[in-house]
């Protein structure tokens, strides 16, 4: 009886895959295809039967998908949620671990399993504030940060998504052209040849590049509105250049009294800033007279207080598949003049001709700022960890005396 039973079962289960196994969704389309069986017992017509059923199971197919993806969502926070309540110490080290046995570069973040990224950074807080800031309350599409460390006995750590994507340099390396002695006499320099190498380079400085804008619109497009965008953002009302929420400014440029490597406190307004910056002169009794004439008309002009990035150098900007995928590296942002994004985005560019063309075409302070970039880059060359002292460069312009 218990072997017929089983070769009833076994026939009965052919006879139901025989009848139905074909109106099994196939979980590979996006339709189910109903066996004529089943349409004939529902006497449809087997088109408008097949058209409505199929109707019928979207609905329920984004509905198992939302729901699918709404419990791994929860699963994923609730965990990670309770991994924040462990102690720092203790999230730092397991960072570390992972860190010490992950592929790096210098200067870089590295990635981790899971899809996440390990900065080590001087200042933490001041970068999650400005990456969760502009998150909030911009599109533009910046890391999320899942964790951070405070720089208290050591190195600070930020906890991030890793975004994939080529930098700024590369996509535009590859849509940038020289004539053909550039690259004659590149290779020259490169491989040792017996060549005036001042006179090379000097002469390689003359040539134009030619740049391919055929397929660059999108990424134009999004680098002009995230600029834009920052610039929009409505400052502190009482006019002080500073951090987020009030907090100190990282800033290479400025070298004084600080408590942390580059850190420039909040300051009142504009004047007192250019005063700080001018304070950090070298080689005063010879450079400041010289710097003070040039920065004549900006000392005295009235500027509004913009949200700038302020190190938009090619390796901070990511691009994947023609758009921009990230601007990462926030740490140097603030509420500053509204010239310094164009001032330091020509500054950390000099000596880069493409970058310097590429910029100018997407104008992304929507004008130029360019006696403001004659007087930062009189800065620049006269203090902070830029600055270059006197007789090093060759008939230096702003080392000659004013009558």
């Amino acid at each position: 009886m218990r072997t017929a039973g089983c070769r009833d079962h076994a026939s009965t289960q052919v006879r139901l895959e025989n009848n139905l196994g074909s109106a099994r969704p196939d979980l590979e389309s996006d339709e189910i295809d109903w066996p004529d069986s089943v349409i004939t017992r529902h006497n449809g017509d087997p088109n408008s039967f097949r058209t409505m059923m199929n109707k019928l199971s979207q609905p329920i197919r984004v509905i198992s998908s939302v729901v699918a993806s709404s419990i791994i969502s929860v699963c994923f926070h609730t965990t990670w949620n309770l991994w924040l309540f462990l102690p720092a110490t203790l999230r730092k080290r397991f960072y570390l671990f992972l860190r010490s046995n992950a592929p790096r570069r210098p200067f870089q973040a590295c990635r981790l399993p899971g899809g996440f990224a390990l900065k080590v950074a001087r200042e933490p807080l001041i970068e999650v504030s400005n990456m969760r800031f502009v998150e909030a309350n911009t599109s533009i599409p910046v890391p999320h940060v899942y964790d951070w460390i405070p720089s208290q006995g050591g190195p600070g750590l930020i906890i991030m998504t890793w975004i994939e994507g080529e930098d700024l340099r590369k996509w535009l390396g590859d849509r940038t052209h020289f004539p053909d002695e550039y690259y004659s006499l590149a290779d020259d320099l490169e491989n040792g040849e017996d060549v005036d190498i001042q006179g090379t380079i000097a002469k390689l400085e003359t040539f134009t590049p030619e740049i391919d804008y055929s397929d660059a619109s999108f990424v134009v497009d999004d680098l002009r509105q995230s600029i834009s965008q920052l610039r929009a953002l409505p400052p502190p009302g009482d006019g002080r250049v500073c951090g987020l929420n009030g907090q100190p400014l990282v800033c290479l440029r400025y070298d004084g009294n600080r408590d942390v490597e580059h850190k420039l406190h909040p300051v009142k307004d504009v004047p007192t800033f250019h005063q700080l910056l001018l304070d950090q002169v070298g080689w005063k009794d010879i450079r400041l007279p010289r710097i003070l004439l040039i920065g004549e008309k900006v000392l005295t002009r009235h500027y509004e207080i913009r949200f700038a990035h302020s190190d938009l150098n090619p390796t901070n900007i990511l691009i994947k598949d023609g758009r921009l995928a990230a601007i990462i590296d926030w740490e140097m942002a603030g509420w500053y003049p509204e010239y310094w994004e164009y001032t330091m985005l020509h500054l950390q560019n000099r000596n880069r001709k493409p970058l310097a063309m590429f910029w100018r075409h997407v104008n992304p302070c929507g004008r130029q700022y360019d006696e403001e970039l004659k007087f930062e880059r009189a800065l620049w060359h006269s203090s902070g960890h830029t600055f270059i002292p006197p007789g090093v460069v060759e008939d230096d312009p702003y080392d000659i005396p004013i009558d």
